[in-house]
């Protein structure tokens, strides 16, 4: 039931001061449905500080499912400050970190024009023969890297190896 609250307060009408204290409470529960629901919540493209500040907490969440959700949240957000894109490569050394969100910080950063993409390409590893080649569809995070490539390096031709 705790799990549904978040949800209950988006829907709702401008939430109150009690709920919003309520809200941010949730990261905190024990139980890891609660806090990935909240991750939910409190992603967008735009994020209050607040909600950053929440899912940079609830990255490192010892739940594999809450923090990757948060760190997904994170990287889809419009918020490129040093904060965000510091605990993104952060993961990327994390030995336990699977490879589909190293590809989503990979797409963070690209998507930010960070220094760091290049690197970060070396934590992804060699992805499985025709992965991202869907038909009539590429993998978003592959083609953010290749025009990053393309937006840094323009004089080089790129195709992220796969």
């Amino acid at each position: 039931m705790r799990s549904q609250v978040p949800d209950l307060i988006r829907q709702g009408p401008t939430p109150t001061e009690v709920a919003t204290q309520t809200l941010f409470a949730l990261p905190r529960d024990p139980d890891p449905e609660v806090r990935n629901s909240v991750v939910g919540t409190m992603g967008g493209r735009s994020l209050t500080t607040e909600f950053r500040d929440a899912l940079l907490t609830l990255i490192r969440n010892t739940d594999f499912q809450v923090g990757a959700r948060a760190a997904i949240s994170l990287g889809n957000s419009d918020d490129g400050t040093a904060a965000v894109t510091d605990a993104l490569v952060v993961l990327l050394d994390d030995q336990d970190q699977d490879q589909l969100l190293r590809l989503e910080i990979i797409y963070a950063l690209a998507h930010r024009d960070d220094s760091r993409t290049e690197d970060a390409w070396e934590h992804v590893g060699e992805l499985p023969p025709d992965f991202g080649e869907m038909p009539q569809q590429e993998d978003h995070r592959i083609l953010a890297y290749g025009k990053y490539l393309s937006r840094n390096r323009p004089t080089e031709p790129h195709s992220p190896s796969t």
